[in-house]
């Protein structure tokens, strides 16, 4: 859920109806308010099958694929501390942004904590906002944006967000699965950022911290290695339900296209097209047996090995 930007969801409501996007967007405020959370909200809602409003529940694919870290026509880059991406970074966002839309519609990109950019990669980004490709959309976010160069904020629209109220935070905390008494004892000293809440959280109890409170499908993480994807795939005649399949499909979709940004390899969106088409049917009533089956025959297609 988004808290405490009525105004810009109303400001980008418009501009979705309209299909006017600009081609930059400058979000800045203080940390942790939700600046990046709100871009994945628009790029959500822009790239919204059904046409769903900001903050509904949707089911439909993109959607799910927006939620999931998923979709092909959404990336997101984030740095972290000091340490910032550079020009190798830039040139694939170049790269990307003169690629077709996946999906259809625009393509969105979210760069977080721009301002740790360096001066070689920010002039490298300014050539890409300058000349964009087709319904590209930037959106650079940051806490610090007097450490943005002139040039890129001249070509950008810049929108401050403010602070979140006590009441948004307590929202949001509980949403998190935080208890009254923790959120009590953080609230005053937040300063008006969850980021600074849960910072206090950590610090003031530990045990309460970081907390897995949703829970992940089991066998599923960060380290999935393309060279052993078959070993992976298998996982796939183990499962029963269809939600455990729906999750391993996105989880493949994602991975398929960082491997074909990687390697540009025309069977990789082959795949894509087939495990959407999959992903589709597990919205009828289909036989789970020969759909997991039809599901390692794809991938087996295009990997090329003996099942």
């Amino acid at each position: 859920m988004i808290y405490g930007f009525d105004k810009y969801i109303k400001y980008f409501d418009g501009i979705i109806k309209n299909r006017r996007f600009a081609n930059g967007y400058i979000f800045y405020g203080t940390e942790g308010i939700g600046k990046k959370l709100f871009a994945k909200e628009v790029a959500r809602v822009a790239l919204c099958k059904k046409g769903s409003s900001f903050n509904e529940n949707c089911g439909c694919e993109s959607c799910i694929l927006v939620k999931a870290d998923s979709h092909p026509d959404l990336t997101i880059y984030t740095n972290e501390g000091e340490s910032s991406f550079g020009i190798d970074e830039i040139r694939e966002i170049s790269e990307g942004s003169y690629i077709s839309s996946f999906m259809g519609g625009d393509k969105f990109f979210i760069l977080d904590n721009f301002h740790l950019l360096k001066k070689e990669a920010c002039n490298a980004f300014l050539k890409t906002l300058e000349e964009p490709g087709e319904n590209t959309v930037f959106f650079l976010i940051t806490s610090q944006l007097d450490r943005i160069i002139p040039t890129i904020k001249s070509r950008c629209i810049h929108l401050r967000f403010n602070r979140l109220g006590n009441d948004d935070i307590i929202k949001i905390l509980k949403e998190l699965g935080y208890s009254d008494e923790v959120i009590k004892n953080v609230l005053d000293i937040s300063d008006g950022s969850v980021l600074f809440a849960l910072k206090h959280i950590k610090y003031l109890f530990p045990d309460e911290y970081g907390r897995d409170k949703k829970g992940k499908l089991k066998g599923i993480n960060d380290s999935f290695n393309w060279d052993d994807i078959m070993e992976h795939a298998y996982n796939i005649l183990k499962m029963v339900e269809k939600d455990d399949l729906r999750y391993y499909i996105l989880f493949l979709l994602g991975r398929v296209i960082e491997i074909y940004k990687q390697r540009k390899e025309y069977k990789y969106l082959i795949l894509f097209d087939n495990l959407m088409e999959i992903y589709r049917m597990l919205d009828y009533n289909v036989n789970l047996r020969i759909l997991r089956g039809y599901i390692l025959t794809k991938i087996h297609g295009v990997i090329g090995e003996k099942i």
